[in-house]
C-alpha cells in the first residue's frame, strides 16, 4: 500500500499589522531540516504563550510539521522558544535560545520576503 502524500507546510512571517503577512510553501527539503532542528530542542518548563498583535517582528507561523511530540497543526518559531500545536489540541513550548530554528529557515525567508523585511527579522535575531 502506497503511504499517503505529506501535506504542504505553509510558512507565515509574522511581522504585519492590518495587512497581510508575508507566506508561501515551504519546499519539502527545507520542511525536513525545519522537523530535524525541531527534534533537538529540549521541552521547555515555561508555559509562556507565543507573542501576539502589534506590528513589528513577532515569529514564523508554520503549518503541518512533524515533531517529536508528534504532527503539529501549527508551530509559532519564536525569538527563543518554539510553540507547538498538536493536531490531539496538546500544546508544547520548545526552549530554542539561539533561534536555531528560525535560522533553518533563512534562506528560505530571503528568497520569499522583501529585503527591509528580512533585515528587520535578522535584527531581531541579533538582539
Amino acid at each position: 500500500m502506497a503511504e499517503p502524500a505529506a501535506q504542504s507546510s505553509v510558512v507565515s512571517v509574522q511581522i504585519f499589522s492590518g495587512r497581510p503577512d508575508p507566506a508561501w510553501t515551504l519546499p519539502e527539503d527545507s520542511k525536513a531540516e525545519l522537523e530535524e532542528q525541531l527534534g533537538a530542542l529540549w521541552e521547555s518548563t515555561s508555559s509562556a504563550s507565543p507573542p501576539d498583535g502589534g506590528l513589528g517582528f513577532r515569529g514564523i507561523a508554520v503549518s503541518n510539521v512533524a515533531t517529536p511530540f508528534g504532527q503539529a497543526s501549527a508551530v509559532i518559531l519564536g525569538v527563543d522558544a518554539v510553540y507547538l500545536t498538536l493536531i490531539n489540541g496538546d500544546t508544547k513550548v520548545l526552549d530554542d535560545p539561539e533561534s536555531s530554528s528560525i535560522r533553518v529557515l533563512l534562506p528560505d525567508i530571503e528568497v520569499n520576503v522583501d529585503p527591509g523585511l528580512v533585515s528587520e527579522i535578522e535584527a531581531a535575531l541579533d538582539n
